[in-house]
């Protein structure tokens, strides 16, 4: 990052410098690295979703049709935003195999060895134990590794569908452009800087 947009940072949002250095150190170490490793994590969450609606489905909506709880219990029920189901992607070197899918009570882990396969093959790998997972908690089908093969072909290929054809809208040219949107969106109007 150079001086003068560092510099320019400072003045738009009412910064010092040390404040700046602090959150791009952050990101940089707490952040970047954890986000590399959270592979499809779009279609993760998102099926992980999908199956947390069947978990309430089975789980959550009989206790609504029970009568000892009052209406008023029944809505804190349904506005809780309950995780029933969560699937979690797992690196682990030395692996015996380049990965695998174990499914718990209310979850998968999805463990893959980084070492033996590049970034584009574990996109591959973590779509196909995906597969896995929708195999057997959403379509309730064959659980085989043809159809875990299909599914990963069709999410990967809409992902590669979104980022040729949508990820354009979401990207900046160039680090003024975002200081600017930041701008017109969250206007600063006055200095506001926490003294340690």
């Amino acid at each position: 990052m150079t001086q003068p947009l560092i510099d320019k940072l400072c003045e738009d949002f009412k910064i010092d410098e040390e404040t700046f250095t602090m959150f791009e150190q952050f990101y940089n170490s707490k952040i970047e690295d954890k986000l590399k490793m959270r592979y499809l994590s779009h279609l993760v969450s998102t099926i992980e979703d999908v199956i947390n609606d069947i978990f309430k489905e089975k789980h959550i909506m009989p206790l609504l049709k029970n009568p000892q709880y009052t209406d008023e219990q029944k809505r804190v029920f349904i506005r809780r935003n309950y995780r029933l189901y969560s699937i979690v992607l797992r690196p682990i070197k030395g692996f015996h195999k380049k990965g695998a899918v174990v499914h718990h009570n209310y979850g998968s882990l999805i463990a893959y060895n980084p070492d033996v396969m590049s970034e584009s093959q574990i996109r591959i790998l973590i779509a196909h134990e995906l597969g896995h997972i929708i195999n057997l908690y959403v379509l309730h089908c064959d659980n085989t590794q043809n159809r875990a093969n299909v599914f990963s072909f069709v999410a990967i290929n809409g992902k590669n569908h979104f980022y040729k054809n949508h990820a354009k809208s979401f990207t900046y040219p160039d680090e003024r452009a975002i200081i600017e949107e930041i701008n017109t969106v969250c206007p600063i109007t006055k200095y506001k800087q926490v003294s340690k």
